[in-house]
């Protein structure tokens, strides 16, 4: 309401000004008329209208200093509006762009998020913090960016495809840790999930240790011993039904990357930032709305979708959300990370050593 006031004042002002441009025209046409008349020898009376005024050679106008001078004239009437709100109104690019950009940042931390943070709408934010920031997330740097990486070392270096493949996945399961922990850190301090621009303002360390927790139960043991079977039979089962089902068993083809790229890709850092992502954060956010069974699920069904980008989609996908479910529930059961990162980088590993 005070800026609508400001502004019909301002206008009010414009409309002003504009009348007085009008009349000052109509005078500068008065003027150059009679100065036309003297010229040409005629009457030098001087009608009633224009008796007593300035005579016309002390008269001549200078648009630009009449335009400089209403231009002064805006802007100390624009400066000496309530000075006390908006210190400096003075009209210029740099203050526009300024002024906007706080009003667009004061809009974004919160009038826009206004409906979407009502207590009706939790399930929407569930979502969109379970799955379309992390989806937002692989998009944008582990496919866009790990692509141009992939082809840049190709390019670069002579490097084959799967190579440079391995070694962009390293760097962008790197660069996603980080926001990864942030999503995860404001997620655990905002149980009601709202969404405002801190989202992405800072990260808290400790939930590390929250996450790799070190079991203390003994039945943990068991729990380890009965997923790593669980993982092997459920994992190996669909691998076989898959090379059966899509005749592949004559056209497998031996991996052609590095042993030790290929072991420091799948078999450390695809376990450790996976499971900090999926068996995490995603899976928390679910739990927290949805409960165990739902939470492991959805987990699941999202480490899958990972996958589809892999060599043989419909197998890797199969055997992806197996093993998501697998380590889900141990996540579920120990609170800890590190029984189902043990047995993904034991997965991954068994699959490196049957493909060389």
């Amino acid at each position: 309401m005070e800026r609508d006031a400001k502004l019909e004042i301002l206008q009010a002002k414009l409309d002003s000004v504009l009348v007085e441009v009008e009349e000052i025209k109509n005078r500068i046409n008065n003027l150059q008329e009679e100065k036309q008349a003297a010229d040409a020898g005629g009457s030098t009376k001087i009608s009633d209208n224009t008796a007593g005024k300035v005579p016309l050679s002390e008269k001549k106008i200078d648009f630009q200093t009449w335009l400089a001078s209403k231009s002064q004239n805006i802007k100390d009437y624009t400066s000496s509006i309530d000075t006390s709100a908006l210190h400096d109104k003075r009209i210029d690019l740099q203050t526009w762009i300024s002024v906007t950009a706080t009003n667009v940042q004061d809009y974004a931390s919160g009038m826009e998020f206004s409906s979407i943070n009502d207590s009706s709408n939790k399930d929407l934010r569930i979502w969109i913090f379970a799955f379309g920031f992390p989806f937002l997330m692989f998009l944008s740097i582990n496919m866009i960016f790990g692509t141009a990486l992939a082809f840049w070392f190709t390019i670069i270096f002579g490097w084959n495809l799967e190579t440079s493949i391995e070694l962009a996945y390293i760097i962008t399961s790197l660069a996603s840790l980080y926001p990864t922990l942030i999503l995860y850190s404001y997620c655990t301090s905002n149980r009601n999930f709202e969404i405002s621009s801190d989202i992405f303002s800072e990260i808290n360390f400790s939930v590390l240790t929250h996450l790799f927790r070190f079991p203390s139960e003994k039945r943990s043991i068991k729990l380890l011993g009965a997923g790593y079977i669980a993982d092997n039979i459920g994992g190996f089962l669909i691998l076989i039904i898959g090379v059966i089902w899509l005749g592949l068993a004559g056209s497998t083809s031996q991996m052609s990357i590095l042993f030790g790229l290929s072991f420091i890709s799948m078999v450390i850092i695809a376990p450790i930032f996976e499971e900090i992502l999926f068996r995490g954060y995603v899976l928390d956010v679910f739990f927290e709305r949805y409960g165990k069974i739902a939470a492991i699920i959805f987990s699941a069904l999202m480490f899958g979708f990972a996958h589809s980008l892999n060599e043989e989609p419909l197998i890797a996908v199969s055997v992806a959300i197996w093993g998501g479910l697998v380590y889900g529930y141990l996540r579920v059961e120990t609170r800890s990370l590190i029984p189902g990162l043990l047995l993904h980088s034991i997965w991954n590993l068994e699959i490196i050593l049957l493909g060389s």
